[in-house]
């Protein structure tokens, strides 16, 4: 999410709560679940203190992994009965949160005790670099807002060095950090549509791109050798998470030993979570 206003802390509370949060509600009232939907760094009681690390591995993982320990200890604290496994499962930017997070769990002695039961994420954004050549060598961008949040959230957070005037023509290389405040409802408008009119020449030829091709390549998500059941759902006409990369990911996961189940389902990025929903609802309930 990109507004103040969309984080679940205040959507659980508000008229109109997320689709996507009252079907993690229902599925909690249906099956006993404790459900745990964090707000990302700088939403939520953090706004105003930090920049949403988009899609930057590190900051993450760690605040999900804080998030999740505080969670077990209000749990225990309460008397809830505890579970070896986790379920872990996200869309967009969540699959990415919740891919990270899982190869972290099974990859790291120190999360030894955090073990994954299914993971199951769709719209995955993975290779970001390969998600960058496809921007390049496109006409129009569904989202075009998305590339320069990303852009920001590095520039705020772990890679200060970065300027965003290498990346994104005027007045957007300016404009961004205004309209991606969490406050401009109008935010989607401000950036054009048109892939040569909002990025450099040097960023669209990949000259001298040196630093940010590297950065992207850092946070993508890397195959390992999981666990736990893992499933992957993308939209086959995706052009905002391309769907040519995640299923690149799935194939590269399974040649380095890992295991993954990848369904093409139909519609674009906005449509196939519907799919995706279902797809997750038919899983879980195998788990017991």
């Amino acid at each position: 999410y990109v507004l103040k206003h969309e984080a679940p802390t205040l959507r659980v509370a508000g008229d109109y709560p997320d689709p996507h949060i009252l079907f993690w509600l229902i599925e909690a009232f249906n099956h006993g679940y404790a459900v745990m939907i964090p707000d990302y760094p700088g939403f939520g009681d953090s706004f105003g203190q930090c920049y949403i690390p988009y899609v930057e591995k590190d900051p993450m993982v760690r605040t999900t992994i804080e998030y999740i320990e505080a969670a077990q200890a209000v749990l225990s604290k309460e008397k809830y009965e505890k579970k070896s496994g986790f379920i872990i499962s996200g869309y967009s930017l969540g699959a990415y949160v919740s891919l990270q997070l899982a190869r972290a769990f099974e990859t790291n002695d120190l999360y030894s005790e955090m073990q994954v039961e299914l993971l199951f994420t769709g719209g995955s954004p993975c290779d970001l670099l390969r998600e960058a050549d496809l921007i390049r060598a496109s006409e129009h961008m569904p989202q075009p807002y998305l590339f320069p949040l990303a852009l920001l959230g590095y520039q705020k957070n772990g890679y200060r060095q970065l300027a965003m005037r290498d990346y994104l023509k005027e007045p957007y290389a300016s404009g961004a950090g205004v309209y991606l405040d969490g406050q401009h409802d109008d935010f989607g408008s401000y950036f054009t549509n048109k892939t040569p009119d909002l990025f450099t020449g040097s960023f669209l030829k990949n000259e001298g791109q040196e630093q940010i091709n590297k950065i992207l390549e850092d946070n993508s998500v890397k195959p390992w050798l999981n666990n736990c059941r893992f499933i992957m759902t993308h939209g086959e006409n995706d052009e905002t998470v391309y769907y040519e990369q995640a299923r690149n990911f799935a194939s590269e996961h399974e040649k380095n030993g890992g295991s993954v189940s990848f369904y093409k389902t139909p519609g674009t990025h906005t449509s196939a979570a519907l799919w995706f929903f279902l797809n997750l609802y038919t899983e879980l309930k195998k788990v017991d």
